[in-house]
């Protein structure tokens, strides 16, 4: 016996669309249209079947003006365009444009600012820096200095994201912070005295040089006396003495008094030309003259105590010596001050005196001192000399 079975075709096949009804027969089926379309659908032109409905391009969505309708089989969808998030705001779902510069950590290198835009960001180099020409959000170095020709009047020194112009020594950099001025030591080290002479300012440093009768030492900067006497080219009479001066130099023809010569063996030195003696000066005119001769420099510096510049010793067998001091004559310009007794001070031993100077003098100044020598014995005088001094006080402290 033959067994015949009948197929469901709609159960296995699903032949009918999804908008109409299969319907089983036997050994066979039939599509039976529905009465009407599921939303999102809609009928076709051939009254049979149901077609999907196209919302988004039929405007029937209710999307938010910017928001992005896609269209699905029987539906849509709203979702909000790049760079944006859903946010209800007053119960209404709206797209929010996302701040991007707001993120931690920065989208932005360090070197470039986030600048935020509808929907997306960009990143803008900071000044001294310009994008990588690979990569746009990538910022690099400008080397302004290779870039900028005369950017900087001397030197140019390119750091990161900028650069900064210095200058030669000697020069300082000016206001606009580009070009640079020459600095003049001599007027700005003038307290510390950057030369012992003369300072001369050059371009971008100084010199020194020294007055007449100095010559510049080797470190450039102090000046060095020319002793002139030392040459043996000056002062070649036969009294003359030659005194060097810090930046010259004297000559003095040693002239005797009347009653007195040259000591050929002491040449700065007159005695008398007879050592007879009648009467009552015997003793108290001078045996002898001496001439002496001292150099200082204008306005020595001079301690509390006193400097002293000369001694004058007598002989030990007399039982006293008596000293004095004068003077005799002063040089000096109207504008220079001269000197008084108040400069010197006698400083008396038994056998000796010292000559102390207790205040600078100012120069150029000659000063012609007389410092006599008596000598006693039971308080009576047995002799006399008398010592010439000669202070040159040089124009320069050096």
């Amino acid at each position: 016996m033959q067994v015949v079975i009948n197929i469901n075709e709609c159960l296995v096949e699903s032949p009918c669309g999804s908008h109409q009804h299969c319907i089983n027969t036997n050994g066979s089926y039939r599509c039976q249209n529905l009465s009407k379309c599921l939303a999102g659908y809609m009928p076709a032109p051939n009254g049979i079947t149901c077609i999907d409905i196209d919302e988004c391009e039929t405007r029937s969505h209710n999307c938010e003006e910017n928001e992005i309708c896609t269209n699905r089989i029987g539906g849509f969808i709203c979702s909000c365009p790049g760079g944006h998030h859903k946010s209800v705001v007053n119960g209404v779902s709206r797209c929010i444009d996302i701040n991007e510069c707001d993120r931690e950590p920065s989208t932005c290198p360090t070197n470039a600012q986030c600048i935020n835009t509808i929907g997306s960001y960009y990143c803008e180099c900071k000044t001294g820096f310009q994008k990588s020409r690979d990569n746009d959000r990538i910022c690099l170095d400008v080397d302004e200095c290779q870039e900028i020709s005369g950017l900087c009047q001397q030197k140019c020194v390119n750091f990161w994201g900028g650069y900064r112009c210095s200058c030669n020594s000697g020069y300082e950099l000016s206001s606009d912070n580009r070009t640079c001025n020459d600095v003049d030591e001599c007027e700005i080290h003038k307290v510390y005295k950057p030369c012992m002479g003369f300072c001369n300012n050059v371009p971008g440093s100084y010199e020194c040089t020294c007055p007449r009768g100095y010559v510049l030492a080797i470190d450039r900067n102090t000046c060095r006396d020319i002793d002139e006497c030392a040459t043996g080219e000056f002062c070649t009479g036969r009294n003359d003495i030659c005194t060097n001066i810090r930046g010259s130099y004297k000559c003095t023809t040693i002239h005797c008094p009347y009653g007195y010569i040259n000591d050929p063996d002491q040449k700065n030195r007159c005695r008398q030309t007879s050592h007879i003696c009648e009467g009552d000066d015997c003793y108290t005119k001078p045996s002898a003259y001496t001439y002496n001769f001292l150099t200082l420099v204008s306005k020595l510096m001079i301690p509390p105590e006193g400097r002293p510049i000369f001694s004058l010793r007598g002989p030990l067998w007399y039982d006293n010596i008596d000293f004095d001091l004068k003077i005799v004559k002063i040089q000096a310009a109207a504008n220079i001050e001269k000197v008084t007794d108040n400069h010197f001070e006698i400083t008396k031993g038994r056998h000796e005196v010292q000559l102390v100077l207790k205040r600078f003098l100012e120069g150029p100044q000659e000063i012609e001192l007389e410092l006599s020598m008596t000598v006693f014995t039971n308080s009576m005088p047995r002799g006399k000399s008398v010592a010439k001094i000669f202070v040159i006080v040089s124009q320069y402290s050096f």
